[in-house]
Order: structure tokens, then C-alpha cells, then sequence
């Protein structure tokens, strides 16, 4: 028997016996949007999930992804008033069989961000674990469809649009200008995080509905390869919409192309030929960015924002807006690049002195400022001191953007 209790080491070694396996058993109170169930899509592993849906933490969105997969058999405990299904058991049949029992579930608390503890045990035979798994996953419903569709009908999800408030005056939040240290810039970001949790029903830092989570997602997103393949949901990651169904993200806190409409046309998942052809130009206009080391980032930024704002070529002509080329470059490279939209133009603005007017034509500009800030570079010289903030770290120039949410007017 081995424990695990570091949550690199338990995301590590949950992919890497994923991808040894043949079969996986799984039987987890609470799925989520996380690292480990794309590592679970990715696989080749025939799974059979058994999957709670007690108190709204498990998502829907992610209970139909799963149900769709054909390496996937899913069934759902039903909630019961007086029962809460809680286990945590993960077993991999594979070159070695192994099982997990601990406390982490398939979400990105449970595999990232909570202090969690797996107990790793390697088993003789199947029938050593088979008859616990058999003995839940026998009495379930084989068809998840229509436990799913009624849990979605019921699920407490966010209200539909956001709404932000003026934050009153007597509420003191840090400005930029006021962050020198990398403990500075974490803290604000903790106390902005608390002021929206209990105004709001997104976050700064929260596993979703977050500024952090919108981060990490739309960077998936934005590196696809070939953007004419993006599902409608990709598409309104990408132009900062929320579709009436979401239940896992809040996607236009770095700014919303609500009103660009031509980079909503190109991204309104069309299949029309001059759209796709347009695709493949703003997808290839990014991919410098990828890459790119920090001392080239802000030149290389710049004429990316050239680029993708105007796209024309080969008979395709689209005013995209540079508002939507530094969302997209800010997801593309969250630790390093800044959005410049309706409600952070102003901040910015008073940071760096440069007018409004031109912060996209002086982007590089504004971005060397950006990374000539002391608690940019600071974190870099010490050890994360938690997962938390080393996501922080990875996305510590998009979170600038939180900043600007003191300035928001009521809708």
C-alpha cells in the first residue's frame, strides 16, 4: 500500500494508469469539469462510472459529456434523502491491477486544488475489488439519459445573464496601481474573490464560474488546432457568451464580443467556406503566441493584434475589432497577455498613462508594463506554496482583469 497526498503526484499518476488500462472501475460522490476526466475522454479504457448527483456538486454538463462517450458506461446514484452516496474508489486493470480508495473526487477540487490523500494498493485479482463495485453498480438504473435530464431540470444553476453591481463606495478593493509584490497581488485577488462570492454568483478564484476557471478553459480552447471543428459550446468560450443551458462557466468575464459582430458571425458555428477559411487565418495568426519567450511576447503580441483584427486574404475580408484579438491572445498566453475590453480599457489607461484610444495600437506597450511589474516576476524566484497559486501563477496576467471589476456600473 502507498499514500498519495500530493496532488501533482496523484494527477500524474492517475494519467499515467489511465492510459496503461484496459478497464477502470469508478465509483465517485461528485463529477466535474477537470484534468482527470479529459485524461478519462482520452483514453482507451473501456470505464464504468458509478456517479452521485447529492447536492448539486456534480455537474450536468459533464454528466452528458461522459454519457456520450462509447468507452463510457455511466449510471447515476439517485439522490435519497437520507442516503448520500460518498465513495471515492478508482480501480485500473491494466499490466498491474490497481486500486485507489481515498477522498478526492473526479472534480478539479479533488484532483488540484483540495489537500486530499489516496491510499494506492495493488490487488492479486479482480474479484479482491469486484464485489463492492458489483454489488452498487448491479442495483443501478442501466439508462443514465433520463436521470440526468431530470437533475439537470432541478439543478441550482447560476442566474442567466451576469449582472454586475457598482460595488459601494464604503467597500475599500485594491487598485493595480497599488499591487508591488507577488503576496500583494495574491491577496487582492483572495479579497476580490470574497467580495464576489457574496455579490455575485461567479468568482475570482472558484473551481468554475470564475475569472481562473474562464482562464484555463478558453486556453484549451483557443489551442485546438484546427478551429472549423469548434462545438457550438468552444464557440461561445471563445466570444465570451454563456448559452442558456451552461451549467459549468461564466465565459465572458475577460470581455464579452456580444457586440463584435463580426467576430460572432465567424464564430456562430457556421460551416460556410470565407467563415472556416477565416478560421484557419485567426488560429494561425495565434500560434506564435504559443510559444513565444517572454522577451519576444509584447512585439509578437502586437502583430498578432494586426493580424487577427483584420483578417484579409486570399478574397476573405473581416473587421474582426482588436477588442477580440487581446480576448483570444489573452487566453492564449493567460501568463502573459491582458484583455483590453469596455471595463479594463480605463484601468489600464490610468496605470500606464497611454490614452484609451490606443492601448490595442500600443498593446506591446501596454504589455511590457505589464511584465516590468514586480509581482510579475517575483513568484518565479520562489516554491508555489500551494496549487492554487501556481494556477494563479500560469495566469497572472489574464487575472489582471479583476482588477477592472471595481469599476463595473450596474447593468
Amino acid at each position: 500500500m502507498e499514500l498519495i497526498g500530493d496532488s501533482r503526484q496523484q494527477e500524474e499518476r492517475f494519467k499515467e494508469l489511465a492510459y496503461q488500462a484496459t478497464k477502470i472501475d469508478i465509483a465517485v460522490a461528485w463529477v466535474g469539469p477537470c484534468d482527470a476526466v479529459e485524461v478519462l475522454k482520452n483514453c482507451n479504457a473501456k470505464i464504468r462510472m458509478a456517479v452521485g448527483i447529492s447536492g448539486n456538486n456534480t455537474y450536468p454538463d459533464t454528466l452528458e459529456e461522459l454519457a456520450a462517450l462509447e468507452t463510457v458506461e455511466l449510471r447515476i446514484y439517485p439522490d435519497e434523502p437520507r442516503e448520500i452516496f460518498h465513495p471515492k474508489y478508482y480501480c485500473f486493470y491494466g499490466p498491474k491491477n490497481v486500486c485507489w480508495v481515498g477522498s478526492p473526487n473526479l472534480t478539479l477540487g479533488g484532483f488540484r486544488r483540495n489537500v486530499e490523500l489516496v491510499s494506492e494498493s495493488v490487488i492479486d485479482s479482480e474479484k479482491d475489488t469486484k464485489y463492492w463495485f458489483e454489488s452498487i453498480w448491479n442495483k443501478l438504473d442501466t439508462n443514465p439519459s433520463h436521470h440526468i435530464k431530470k437533475y439537470r431540470e432541478s439543478w441550482e444553476k447560476p442566474k442567466f445573464p451576469p449582472s454586475p453591481r457598482r460595488i459601494p463606495q464604503h467597500e475599500e478593493l485594491p487598485a493595480l496601481t497599488e499591487i508591488h509584490t507577488w503576496d500583494n497581488f495574491v491577496d487582492a485577488l483572495r479579497t476580490y474573490d470574497e467580495h464576489c462570492r457574496s455579490e455575485q454568483y461567479f468568482s475570482v478564484l472558484g473551481d468554475t464560474h470564475s475569472w481562473l476557471h474562464t482562464a484555463l478553459v478558453g486556453n484549451k480552447v483557443v489551442r485546438i488546432e484546427d478551429w472549423t471543428t469548434l462545438t457550438e459550446r468552444q464557440c461561445y468560450v471563445l466570444r465570451g457568451l454563456t448559452t442558456k443551458n451552461e451549467t459549468e462557466g461564466v465565459w465572458g468575464l475577460f470581455g464579452r464580443l456580444k457586440q463584435a459582430r463580426q467576430a460572432s458571425y465567424i464564430l456562430n458555428n457556421e460551416r460556410k467556406p470565407s467563415v472556416n477559411v477565416c478560421r484557419r487565418i485567426i488560429r494561425q495568426e495565434l500560434e506564435p503566441i504559443f510559444g513565444c519567450p517572454f522577451v519576444d511576447l509584447p512585439n509578437v503580441a502586437q502583430r498578432a493584434v494586426y493580424g487577427i483584427s483584420r483578417v484579409h486574404r486570399r478574397g476573405v475580408s473581416y473587421t474582426v475589432g482588436a477588442a477580440a484579438a487581446s480576448r483570444w491572445l489573452t487566453l492564449a498566453r493567460p501568463d502573459g497577455l491582458v484583455s483590453v475590453n469596455s471595463r479594463s480599457k480605463t484601468m489600464f489607461s490610468t496605470a500606464t498613462q497611454l490614452p484609451q484610444h490606443s492601448l490595442h495600437a500600443k498593446y506591446d506597450r501596454l504589455i511590457r508594463w505589464i511584465h516590468e511589474q514586480a509581482w510579475f516576476n517575483e513568484y518565479n524566484k520562489k516554491e508555489p506554496k500551494t496549487r492554487l497559486e501556481k494556477d494563479i501563477w500560469d495566469c497572472r496576467a489574464a487575472l489582471v482583469d479583476v482588477f477592472s471589476y471595481s469599476s463595473w456600473k450596474k447593468d
